[in-house]
């Protein structure tokens, strides 16, 4: 699945999160935000598809688990996520590299 030229991906995000354990939807989400010192706020409207799109490629599984009187859907990265995870970290680690060389010797006063 490649990227080229898409600096930023919101399923890079949702991958990494997932890495750290499985998740469910709200827990994803929030944990980003946190983590993002509440930057990057991922809206239901834009996550779930990102999950779907994600476990049509067969990157991440679900599974239902009941919580009190709540069904929760919990998400989890499989082996080819894994894959697909460092191979976008990368991409990505790699891009900012271009840029900064771009930057570079740009006064940022």
């Amino acid at each position: 699945m490649s990227r080229k030229n898409n600096l930023f991906k919101l399923d890079l995000l949702v991958l990494a999160v997932l890495y750290h354990g499985d998740c469910y939807g709200y827990e994803i989400s929030n944990q980003i935000r946190e983590k993002s010192n509440q930057v990057i706020d991922l809206k239901d409207g834009v996550l779930y598809p990102i999950l779907y799109k994600l476990m049509e490629g067969e990157y991440i599984s679900s599974s239902e688990k009941q919580v009190g009187r709540k069904i929760r859907v919990y998400y989890h990265l499989l082996p080819k996520g894994s894959d697909l995870l460092l191979e976008m970290m990368k991409e990505y680690h790699d891009m900012v590299k271009s840029i900064d060389y771009i930057l570079e010797g740009i006064d940022d006063e």
